[in-house]
């Protein structure tokens, strides 16, 4: 929808924040109302084929207060704790 908007074929659209921000061209506006809001939740886990180990450091990664600003930077909201 970003890249529509971005080449001028329509005004508006709504898109997740994420793949808006990357978009040359696109602006991003803002929320829409909280009531018209659909939220997604990634979720991350290790399996018993994996690499247990680095799974959970990298989910700890993307848990740590330290990394936030990235998170948002991006169009994601980080975990809060």
């Amino acid at each position: 929808m970003a890249t529509v908007v971005a080449r001028g074929d329509v005004e508006i659209g709504f898109q997740q924040i994420s793949e808006i921000l990357p978009i040359p061209g696109a602006v991003y506006a803002g929320l829409i109302p909280e009531a018209y809001q659909k939220i997604t939740v990634f979720t991350a886990g290790a399996t018993t084929h994996g690499d247990r180990e680095l799974a959970l450091e990298f989910v700890s990664c993307l848990s740590d207060e330290r990394h936030a600003e990235v998170i948002k930077a991006v169009g994601l909201d980080p975990v809060s704790q």
